[in-house]
């Protein structure tokens, strides 16, 4: 009784376990739908058993066997399809690249690396500025104050600066 039922599309695909894209690819192979557009599942199933209406890929029937040389046809093109998708997501995002540096929302790295050595410079200065200033402040302690922040002030530009030759002793300061 189900079989003599008419379904649309949408039914058909869902009945038969496919995709609605697949029943419209069916549609426009020429499945014979009647003038409202349905069909029953036992003139479908009929359809599909002719065999220019069954399917080339795999998963697509039940029991359908791939020779070896079908299988890797397969593969070789699902894996071109994401190397394909792959290189359309790089070229989108070369394109944003170019869009973002006309309005000028990009800054060269060349650029950047100079900002930040330059403020870096700036905050060394800032440190060692304050071993003489805090002793000044506090001259009880100067002495102590003075050892402790320069001690300190080392170890800190040791553990996040480049190498310098200043610090590691191999060079000589130049006096300002």
């Amino acid at each position: 009784m189900a079989s003599r039922r008419l379904l649309n599309l949408t039914e058909l695909a869902a009945a038969l376990g496919v995709s609605k894209a697949t029943a419209t690819r069916w549609k426009k192979k020429g499945l014979p739908l009647n003038p409202a557009g349905k069909i029953t599942i036992a003139a479908a199933e009929a359809w599909r058993a002719q065999p220019k209406n069954k399917p080339k890929q795999a998963g697509k029937a039940q029991g359908d066997a791939l020779i070896p040389s079908e299988k890797n046809e397969l593969e070789e093109d699902a894996a071109g399809r994401k190397a394909l998708t792959q290189y359309r997501q790089a070229k989108a995002a070369k394109e944003m690249m170019a869009v973002r540096e006309l309005r000028g929302e990009l800054v060269p790295i060349s650029e950047i690396d100079g900002l930040l050595v330059t403020r870096a410079l700036e905050f060394r200065r800032g440190l060692e500025s304050l071993e003489n200033k805090l002793p000044a402040r506090f001259p009880e302690v100067a002495a102590k104050l003075k050892a402790a922040l320069h001690a300190e002030f080392r170890s800190l530009l040791l553990r996040y600066s480049r190498p310098d030759p200043i610090l590691d002793g191999k060079r000589k300061r130049k006096k300002r």
